[in-house]
C-alpha cells in the first residue's frame, strides 16, 4: 500500500469510530416474554432519553406528579413523537401493537406521557399506535390522576430518564492516538 493509501485508511478508520460514538438510536428492550418494554436513546432537544412503557396510576409511578419528565406540553408533544418514530422504525411493532408492554388490546395502543398535574385529571400527550398505520398519531387529553392502566388492554404510560453519557473506552482513544502516530510517520518518510 502507498503511503497516501495508508493515510486514507487511517483518516476513514478515525471517521468512522467518531460518528459511531455521536449515533442515536431507539434499542428494543425484550424481556422474556417478547414484549417491547421500552427504546434506548431517544433524542429530545439534544439530549439523550430512555424510555419504559410502565403500568399503574400517576400517584404510584409519578410521585403523584411530581416527577414528570416533561412538565410543558411542546416537550410532551415532542417525546411522545419520538415515540412514534422509534415504532414506525420497526414495521412488526407498528403494525402489531399488542407486542408492546402493558398493552393487550389487538387493534391499538396508547403510550401516555403526562406533562400538567391536574385533579382529578392530568394532561397528558400520547402516541396512539394502531394496527392500521395510517390511524397512528400524538394525541392529547386529560387523563384520571387515580386510572390504573393495568385495567386497561390498551394504555400504557411512558416513564422517561435522562441516559447517562457513555464515556468513551481509554482503548479508542489509544488506537486513535497510535493512527495519528502512524500518518505522522508516514509524512516523515515521504520528506
Amino acid at each position: 500500500m502507498s503511503i497516501n493509501s495508508h493515510r486514507l485508511f487511517s483518516l476513514t478508520v478515525l471517521f468512522v469510530i467518531s460518528t459511531s460514538l455521536n449515533a442515536s438510536t431507539a434499542v428494543f428492550n425484550i424481556p422474556g416474554d417478547s414484549k417491547v418494554i421500552g427504546f434506548d436513546g431517544i433524542d429530545i432537544e439534544g439530549e439523550s432519553y430512555n424510555v419504559r412503557f410502565v403500568e399503574g396510576d400517576i400517584n404510584s409511578l409519578f410521585t403523584g406528579g411530581t416527577t414528570f419528565d416533561f412538565n410543558v406540553y411542546n416537550l410532551s408533544e415532542l417525546a411522545s413523537q419520538q415515540i412514534g418514530v422509534a415504532i414506525s422504525e420497526y414495521e412488526s411493532l407498528d403494525s402489531t401493537p399488542y407486542l408492546t408492554s402493558g398493552c393487550t388490546g389487538f387493534t391499538s395502543c396508547s403510550i401516555i406521557t403526562p406533562y400538567e398535574l391536574g385533579t382529578p385529571y392530568t394532561k397528558v400527550s400520547y402516541f396512539y399506535n394502531s394496527n392500521l398505520e395510517v390511524n397512528d398519531e400524538v394525541r392529547f387529553t386529560s387523563f384520571s390522576t387515580t386510572t390504573d392502566t393495568a385495567d386497561l388492554r390498551s394504555t400504557v404510560y411512558a416513564d422517561w430518564e435522562l441516559a447517562s453519557p457513555v464515556p468513551v473506552p481509554a482503548a479508542i482513544w489509544f488506537m486513535g492516538s497510535g493512527l495519528l502516530g502512524l500518518i505522522g510517520l508516514s509524512k516523515r518518510h515521504q520528506l
